[in-house]
């Protein structure tokens, strides 16, 4: 298994179609709770950077546990409907409605109700990032909170937009770039948009694949596997993955498990 997985890696990382340009995939917006009353992000002022980090650790770990229980309870539900389909239940209207608004919202174009590789790809997309590896990220692209897009406009994933006026230039753009960094009203918005990123965007297939592996395998979802999968996040590729493992393992990441994993 593990040399399949190595396949796929070389195949995404040499053959996908470039799905950044310059930097990370536009982040859709997704409906879900939202939390716009919550107090913003400050960067602790302190000696050690060991306590900024713990800090930053502190802040934003809740608002990952709160996405992935939305996600865990939309999975449980999907894992009920097929095991119903698949035992010759019939579904009801309002069912079928729900699967229709769950294929929409993690971004399939279709979805047949009688393809087998329609309910994979459904369960592929609808599953939990973990904590490690989001806290990873979140380190990364926002400098452990102190960049000004994690302080101006809760954006601790480095998430663009296109539309004129929806976040912040970036003061190193390219010329002629039209990319901003998006604004979010919360913290937790901010999460729940990368999770749902990285579970619809086709740039991130190959981690929705690595973490269906592990689960046919038994394992746990490790984020130090899981990015591995991350080479179209960043133009960096495979520092970027780099970087992102070197995190979770210099701050010993993985004892922030948010859930128990869902079935």
């Amino acid at each position: 298994m593990v040399f399949i997985l190595k396949i796929k890696i070389l195949y995404f990382s040499l053959f996908a179609l470039p799905f950044v340009n310059s930097g990370h995939v536009s982040a859709k917006r997704f409906h879900g709770k939202k939390e716009s009353k919550q107090v913003a992000y400050k960067p602790v002022h302190a000696t050690h950077l060991s306590q900024k980090k713990r800090a930053f650790i502190d802040f934003l770990y809740p608002y990952i546990v709160q996405a992935n229980a939305e996600i865990k309870k939309e999975r449980e539900q999907l894992l009920r409907l097929h095991h119903a389909y698949v035992s010759y239940e019939a579904l009801s209207d309002s069912e079928r409605n729900w699967l229709t608004l769950l294929q929409q919202s993690y971004g399939m174009k279709s979805f047949e109700i009688r393809s087998h590789d329609d309910w994979s790809e459904l369960l592929n997309r609808v599953d939990i990032v973990p904590a490690p590896l989001a806290i990873a990220q979140a380190a990364a692209e926002s400098a452990w909170g102190a960049s000004r897009f994690a302080v101006e406009g809760n954006n601790f994933f480095g998430q663009w937009c296109f539309t004129f006026s929806c976040g912040m230039v970036p003061r190193n753009r390219s010329p002629g770039a039209k990319h901003e960094v998006k604004r979010f009203a919360s913290a937790y918005e901010s999460v729940l948009s990368y999770v749902r990123n990285l579970n619809s965007h086709q740039a991130y297939h190959l981690v929705r694949s690595i973490r269906a592996d592990l689960r046919n395998q038994g394992k746990n979802l490790s984020g130090d596997i899981l990015a591995l999968g991350l080479g179209k996040y960043s133009s960096r590729g495979h520092a970027y993955i780099r970087e992102v493992q070197r995190l979770i393992k210099h701050n010993q990441l993985e004892k922030y498990q948010s859930l128990p994993h869902p079935a």
